[in-house]
């Protein structure tokens, strides 16, 4: 049974501006959690909500966690992920970030028990291996492909994600453009708007850019507006990702049913976890269609959890964006995201298989570590 929960906020610096049309990122804010059974057990978990792209806060992730999930959590097994979400759902509406630190902790917890990764808890390896999309987020041409040409020459990743919407659209146009010459027809580009557009805007651009091969354009208009993403989805032949306005398993189907997205983006955290997240991908697999994993802004414990879920699920076909272990000026794990060749490897250590370094734990703390029992 579950005993004890220790909450630790952190705060660690990015190497460069992550700027997105929804706003610029220049440190991680994040949860971590420690969920303890009697029997001695640690489970780690982690929330990593940003206030421009969820509902949630660090403060309200601190508050659902320590006044309400969390005291209910004490006294339960661990093993009942399912029933232990279920009540979360009455218990409070919303919150997947906060929801998602226990998803993760139980599922380490459970992997630890029974001696296996977490991924065979999840259906077992479908791959070996995730391939890497690096998000290109300066918002200019030089540094983007500077950046672009270190990644290639470090890491082996072919695979760019172009973040648009800061930029005026006709200059957006250009920047894409000029990528896709410098880098070659060889590299995989993609288009992430993070919801900057309107329809009309997002059609416009998207036709601009047609010649220049890109795999898809993500959430072109913002989240609420189902329609306006029919709407695009229509009007132009490169495929359209939603990921703002892809939380739960009902807007999963609303997208698909009105066709409004030819791809789901897949992020473990705004799912509520490794459960709800395999909940959209069965949704994608009965509609035909086809996932990307996200890493919406997380640390080490939410990366090894994402790629445990990408490792373990067919959808995921799009490969995976870039973890912020490799954003980071540092990392807060012994043994942090790992890259080879242009792929993410897996955790292979029992549970999430993830091993905190507490001095680093204790570098990144900002405000107070509290205490559930």
């Amino acid at each position: 049974m579950i005993d004890q929960i220790e909450i630790v906020p952190v705060a660690v610096p990015l190497r460069r501006p992550h700027k997105m049309a929804v706003g610029t990122v220049h440190k991680l804010e994040s949860i971590i959690i420690q969920v303890r059974t009697s029997d001695g057990v640690v489970g780690i978990g982690e929330a990593a909500p940003s206030p421009f792209v969820s509902h949630e806060t660090r403060e309200s992730v601190l508050a659902a966690l320590s006044k309400y999930l969390g005291p209910w959590l004490i006294g339960k097994d661990p093993f009942n992920i399912e029933a232990t979400l279920g009540a979360f759902a009455r218990l409070m509406k919303g919150n997947s970030f906060a929801k998602a630190a226990i998803d993760l902790a139980c599922h380490d917890i459970l992997g630890k028990v029974l001696g296996v990764p977490a991924y065979n808890l999840l259906g077992g390896k479908v791959r070996d291996e995730i391939p890497l999309s690096w998000s290109l987020a300066s918002s200019d041409v030089k540094a983007d492909l500077d950046e672009a040409h270190d990644i290639l020459r470090r890491e082996g990743v072919t695979t760019f994600k172009i973040k648009a919407g800061v930029l005026r659209p006709k200059e957006d146009v250009y920047r894409i453009r000029k990528i896709r010459e410098v880098l070659g027809d060889d590299i995989d580009l993609r288009v992430d708007a993070n919801q900057a557009w309107t329809p009309e805007v997002a059609v416009s651009v998207i036709k601009e850019i047609e010649e220049c091969n890109i795999t898809f354009v993500e959430q072109p208009v913002p989240g609420w507006n189902l329609d306006g993403m029919r709407r695009v989805a229509s009007d132009v032949t490169v495929p359209i990702m939603v990921d703002e306005g892809l939380l739960t398993p009902d807007d999963a189907l609303r997208h698909v049913v009105s066709g409004a997205a030819d791809i789901l983006g897949i992020k473990v955290m705004k799912h509520g976890g490794l459960r709800g997240s395999k909940k959209i991908a069965a949704i994608a697999e009965a509609a035909g269609l086809s996932c990307y994993l996200g890493s919406r802004m997380a640390l080490t414990v939410c990366a090894a959890a994402s790629v445990h879920f990408g490792i373990s699920t067919h959808e995921i076909r799009y490969g995976c964006e870039e973890f912020c272990d490799l954003l980071t000026e540092d990392v807060i794990a012994v043994n942090p995201v790992s890259v080879k060749n242009g792929s993410v490897q897996p955790f292979e250590g029992k549970g999430l298989g993830v091993e905190l370094d507490p001095v680093k734990i204790a570098r990144y703390q900002v405000g107070e570590r509290v205490i559930v029992r």
